[in-house]
């Protein structure tokens, strides 16, 4: 195992940034405070022409999604302190550091499958023609989701 403490707490620094950013894209994929998610609901909401009926539905949906994801968010931010805690309690990237950040994954990875059952739970109410659209404008933000 390594003795060098600079080491270590390099190894550390960089490994609650990877958390912290790894956290960011969990939240950007959820399409929590990003211009996104403005851009998706637009084209729901706004060039769609919804019925009443999918305006009604999807609006369900988007409370029932709310309401999960709010759980897991307050997950996340229970790893993130979990990482600090075992930061300062090892002082560098051993075994309860690495715990942490692998339960952290695990939730950044369960928010993840929540936004994507939410899309397509979403696409379903759309007709066809709907969907396709929808379709084009979610694989576009995915793909531009780092820029």
């Amino acid at each position: 195992m390594m003795r060098n403490p600079k080491l270590l707490a390099l190894i550390a620094l960089i490994t609650f940034i990877a958390a912290l950013a790894g956290t960011m894209v969990g939240r950007s994929l959820a399409g929590i405070g990003t211009e996104p998610v403005n851009e998706l609901h637009v084209l729901l909401y706004d060039e769609l022409d919804l019925t009443d009926a999918q305006r009604r539905n999807l609006k369900l949906l988007e409370a029932d999604f709310a309401k999960r994801k709010a759980f897991v968010e307050k997950q996340l931010g229970a790893d993130n302190a979990a990482i600090a805690n075992a930061m300062e309690m090892e002082h560098g990237y051993g075994a309860k550091v690495e715990a942490a950040v692998d339960r952290m994954h695990g939730t950044m990875g369960k928010l993840q499958k929540l936004t994507l059952e939410h899309v397509f739970a979403m696409r379903q109410e759309l007709t066809p023609v709907q969907a396709r659209r929808y379709d084009q404008v979610v694989a576009k933000l995915l793909r531009n989701a780092d820029k």
